[in-house]
Order: structure tokens, then sequence, then C-alpha cells
């Protein structure tokens, strides 16, 4: 379980324990809050995040102890911001991470708690039909696979 900052979970708790759509809950170990049952405003190792939209992010990034969220090097979230400094001042940020969240269209979660959008855009491309192959690898069945591998003369290395 990740360790988490007292003061994070208490300034998360303070700021959203009354905005109503936020549903507190946790997520890989960490307190998290969530509109429509996607995450909204977490605690992270740095500080607090909180998705706000693309556009959003851009105009508050650099401004009062908000930086832009990059999880690993180089893979910045584009909806989200990183509050590191008094997050009290950021009272506001975090009903509009609620706000904008609940907006955003429910996705249906497949067995297992993972998204089925993916899923169900490959079950549309495909007509409906499975393409993957119980081996797990898409085209040929393995049945078609043994065929031309059937058909391939084997090569044989000679010791000399």
């Amino acid at each position: 379980m990740p360790e988490v900052k007292a003061d994070y979970e208490n300034a998360l708790h303070r700021n959203l324990k009354d905005v109503k759509g936020a549903q507190a809950d946790k997520m890989f170990g960490y307190p998290v809050y969530k509109a429509n049952d996607t995450m909204a405003v977490s605690v992270v190792k740095d500080g607090i995040i909180a998705r706000v939209g693309e556009q959003r992010a851009k105009e508050l990034i650099g401004k009062g102890g908000v930086k832009a969220y990059e999880p690993q090097p180089g893979r910045v979230w584009k909806d989200w911001v990183l509050m590191t400094g008094d997050f009290d001042k950021h009272k506001d940020l975090f009903k509009q991470a609620i706000d904008f969240t609940a907006k955003m269209p429910k996705q249906e979660k497949a067995a297992g708690g993972r998204r089925k959008k993916a899923a169900a855009a490959e079950d549309k491309s495909s007509g409906g039909r499975k393409t993957t192959t119980a081996g797990g690898s898409k085209g040929k069945s393995s049945a078609g696979k043994k065929e031309e591998a059937a058909d391939k003369p084997k090569s044989r290395s000679r010791k000399s």
C-alpha cells in the first residue's frame, strides 16, 4: 500500500466532503474522489491531482502551486493538474474537477473493472465476430497455422 501524506489526505477530504456528486473511494491504495464512478481528484505522492480538462489545465499550469501532472517522465496527463501548494486556496479547483468529470460520458465497466469502451469498438469493427484465436493471436486459427507450417519445407542443418 502506498504511503499517503496525512496533510494531502486531510486536504482532499476537507475540500470535497460537502461537494455534491463527489464520491469518496480508494484506487491503487490512494484516496480519491469520483464523479459518475470516474476518478476526478486523487492524492498522489507529490500532492493532489485534479481532472479539469485540457483547456483549463493549460490556463492553470504555472500559477500558484499548480503544475502539469506527469506520472512518468514524458507521459503528461493533459486533462489533469498537480496541486503542490496551499490546497485550501485551490478549493474551487476541487469542485471544478468534480463538475468536469460529472459531465464526461459514463463508460461501462467490463468484468474485472476494466473499461469496455475499446472492446465495444472492436466488436463494431469486426461485425460482432471475435477476431482472436484461442491462443490469443489475431488472424489465422491454430489449425490454419498448422496447415501453413506443413506446407513449408523444413530446413535441416547438417553437422559435418
